[in-house]
């Protein structure tokens, strides 16, 4: 009877280590599933990537080509083809009231010619100029050929 409450002691004993190996490899085998699922989810994490970093590079591709086919807002050419060949030609970009010297006020007139140059004018009173009008130098004088205003008589 000894002999068999022994024997049942270590076949149970034996079950016992037998379960816990089997828990053992499961769980490693949980283990490895999971990590080949986690390794799984980075590589389509990591295509995912990649493909939304073609994409806005053929969206960049595409929209510098298309601002490379649009026209510029501002005509590099002037407003009247009459003043192209015009080198003494220009219009005025600006027109402001600045303190000069010895604390007098005058009128500071800014004009791009056609050929490319631009120039200062000083008048000590209001010259009637105005910004967008062309005018024309000639004898150390302003000349006005043509106001971008409109006459509403």
């Amino acid at each position: 009877m000894k002999r068999a409450a022994e024997t049942m002691a270590a076949e149970t004993k034996l079950a016992e280590a037998k379960r816990a190996a089997d828990m053992k490899a499961a769980e490693a085998k949980l283990v490895e599933t999971q990590l080949a699922i986690e390794t799984k989810l980075a590589e389509a994490k990591l295509a995912d990537a990649r493909l939304a970093e073609t994409k806005r590079a053929a969206e960049m591709r595409a929209a510098q080509t298309r601002l490379a086919e649009v026209k510029p807002a501002v005509d590099s050419k002037p407003a009247l083809a009459a003043y192209a060949s015009c080198d003494a030609c220009g219009k005025i970009t600006s027109v402001a009231q600045r303190l000069l010297e010895r604390g007098s006020q005058g009128w500071e007139v800014r004009v791009d010619f056609v050929g490319g140059s631009n120039r200062v004018f000083v008048f000590p009173t209001d010259p009637g100029f105005s910004t967008g009008d062309w005018v024309r130098y000639q004898a150390g004088k302003l000349t006005r050929l043509y106001s971008r205003r409109t006459s509403t008589l």
